[in-house]
């Protein structure tokens, strides 16, 4: 879904800054999470604050910290991006933070977009 949608040159970065959100965080680096990331970071408008994963993940850039749980985010997030999305309802149980403001699950911001 997310491929016919980047074909059809709907990006996920478009949805993102649309909707006001600026304060990004990623949950998931593995192939999905690391796609995302490739595009949110080539809009100068997203500011991709956090980058969450169970397994140690060396610095990604000096304004992207790493954590192992989201629950570590401390400052604010407009949106926590989640995206192994068969184990999202599990994740965001997980998530007590007031510092996020909104979370979606990958497959949810492409079937918005």
């Amino acid at each position: 879904m997310w491929i016919s949608q980047y074909i059809q040159q709907k990006k996920i970065s478009d949805f993102v800054v649309k909707n006001g959100y600026k304060n990004i965080a990623i949950y998931g680096w593995g192939d999905l999470g690391k796609r995302l990331y490739d595009e949110l970071i080539q809009n100068s408008e997203i500011n991709l604050r956090y980058i969450v994963d169970r397994a140690d993940i060396k610095e990604i850039n000096s304004l992207c910290k790493c954590v192992k749980n989201a629950n570590d985010i401390n400052e604010k997030i407009d949106l926590l991006i989640i995206t192994p999305f068969i184990e999202f309802d599990t994740i965001k149980d997980s998530i007590n933070n007031d510092k996020i403001m909104q979370i979606f699950s990958l497959e949810d911001l492409v079937y918005e977009m």
